[in-house]
């Protein structure tokens, strides 16, 4: 991942500004993730996105949450019950992701 990318916060956080995907076991998204800063959202913002759960296996969020796929606006923050595994991000997309 860009070193850049990462930016220091008390539980750590990291700029995403490019299209992929993200993923803690590759080392592409930082670990720890339950809130997501949108500064520049966009129609189908996030088009895949799981969460992993203390101990269990990692579960996919289907677009009824109302985020993937979905249409998220600038300036919007999503916050989750468990940290974050993987998302995939559109083009000209820019999240802050935080670690808690």
């Amino acid at each position: 991942m860009n070193e850049l990318g990462k930016l220091s916060g008390a539980g750590g956080c990291q700029l995403i500004n490019a299209a992929g995907k993200y993923d803690v076991a590759d080392g592409e998204l930082i670990p720890g993730v339950v809130t997501l800063v949108v500064i520049t959202g966009a129609a189908a913002a996030i088009t895949a996105l799981s969460t992993k759960p203390a101990d269990s296996l990692a579960v996919a969020l289907p677009s009824v949450h109302n985020i993937v796929n979905a249409t998220i606006p600038d300036n919007a923050i999503l916050t989750f019950r468990h940290p974050l595994s993987t998302i995939t991000v559109a083009a000209n997309v820019v999240l802050i992701a935080y670690a808690g």
